[in-house]
């Protein structure tokens, strides 16, 4: 089954990329910089789309996919800048996720997709949590936790820079972006329900983002260096539902986090 998951992840994450546009950049600002990388940043966040309860007593065991949108209406204006017409106001994200709860309450989360390349675009995540739910056992009707998680993603394209960095040649050269977030989220629920479990979230992320450009021609006008870095950070809002059929699960969550939304769903099998 696990070996299902990872080609099913690989060939989502594969199929949703190649339908995403090629990113190419005009000669990027401060301002326009640290808008990509709030975006690329939200784009990168820990979705395990799991609720605040955990996955048994005693034990339990998840593993499953997940997949969403990341709207990046700030990318689609400079992409639109540099390619008129391209749509690039969403970008995917996909995951392969497991998960185990140990007898302590407290649950340990991972994420991650192994080096894919589509549309001439290579992308690669993989990120952990840990969730503690001290209200497991207890009479209290709802379910609090705490999780605090952290990812990392490399992201890269080629891109002809023309521009008077380069005489007004093109220049062939290849971008590559890695950016790390770390966070703490609040997580509550209601124990109420057997089948179905809705969830909000209150969280506290910080990123840092890093962009690489290769040759001589430049992209930033703000540094003479071929890269540059934002650590951006936020106040984020989740609220999410997770749907119990057996051994089968669903949710689904909508995320407000870097100023921009995120959508994600997840299919993963219980024990």
């Amino acid at each position: 089954m696990i070996r299902n998951l990872i080609v099913a992840s690989v060939a989502l994450m594969t199929s949703i990329a190649a339908h995403a546009a090629t990113p190419a950049f005009p000669t990027l600002n401060q301002t326009d910089f640290d808008n990509v990388i709030r975006e690329l940043s939200a784009n990168s966040l820990f979705n395990s789309v799991t609720p605040a309860s955990s996955l048994g007593a005693m034990f339990g065991v998840e593993a499953g996919i997940t997949a969403g949108l990341t709207s990046t209406p700030e990318i689609n204006k400079l992409v639109n800048q540099q390619i008129p017409g391209t749509k690039a106001d969403q970008f995917p994200h996909a995951t392969l996720m497991a998960a185990v709860t140990f007898p302590i309450a407290v649950t340990a989360e991972v994420l991650y997709v192994p080096t894919v390349n589509a549309s001439g675009v290579e992308y690669g995540n993989y990120g952990g949590a840990l969730k503690w739910t001290p209200t497991d056992g207890s009479a209290i009707p709802v379910n609090i936790s705490i999780r605090g998680f952290l990812t990392h993603t490399k992201v890269s394209f080629n891109q002809i820079i023309n521009n008077s960095s380069t005489g007004g040649q093109n220049v062939d050269t290849n971008v590559v972006y890695q950016g790390d977030v770390k966070g703490l989220q609040l997580l509550v629920s209601p124990k109420v329900i057997p089948v179905l479990e809705p969830y909000v979230g209150l969280g506290q992320y910080s990123a840092t983002g890093n962009m690489d450009v290769s040759g001589t021609a430049q992209l930033f006008n703000f540094t003479t260096a071929q890269s540059a870095s934002s650590s951006p950070t936020t106040t984020a809002y989740l609220a999410g539902l997770d749907i119990r059929l057996l051994l089968l699960s669903f949710g689904l969550q909508y995320e407000h986090a870097f100023d921009t939304n995120v959508y994600t769903g997840r299919m993963s099998f219980r024990f």
